[in-house]
């Protein structure tokens, strides 16, 4: 739930309150624009609980994107708004690893995928540090959304 001092930041926002799931337990708070969190995010999240499936064992790793210089803000609070989401998956099982990056735009947000090194260069976060560098920087085709 949305902290009361935020609520009316949302109210008055193009973005919905939107989650971006890390696993049953921890949940991150995001600002999605609806046609993305309602679209092909949802599809990405449907792809990759169904390779879960299929897998077994996959870790995942979801996060934002701040590439607008300046950050896109809403609000009297000013809360961040990301220019982008993603989601990198790794695979135990096949020891491989890549990332869906969508951008946040209001209408027809489309998403990309990158290797995890690609990634890491261009928000600065590993989501797999004990990962090897080969393996980070190897291109897996992950299902489209």
């Amino acid at each position: 739930m949305i902290p009361a001092s935020l609520q009316q930041t949302y109210r008055h926002s193009s973005y919905p309150e939107s989650w971006l799931p890390i696993d049953s337990e921890l949940n991150t708070k995001c600002n999605c624009s609806a046609s993305l969190n309602e679209g092909i995010w949802s599809r990405v999240e449907r792809r990759v609980r169904d390779m879960a499936d299929d897998e077994g064992e996959l870790y995942v790793v979801t996060g934002p994107a701040f590439h607008l210089r300046p950050i896109q803000t809403m609000g009297h609070d000013r809360v961040y708004v990301p220019s982008s989401t993603w989601k990198a998956v790794y695979s135990p099982s096949k020891n491989k690893a890549s990332a869906y990056v969508c951008k946040n735009a209001q209408q027809h947000p489309h998403c990309t995928q990158v290797t995890v090194a690609t990634l890491i260069r261009n928000v600065g976060i590993d989501p797999f540090p004990a990962v090897s560098a080969q393996i980070k920087a190897q291109a897996w085709k992950l299902p489209a959304p």
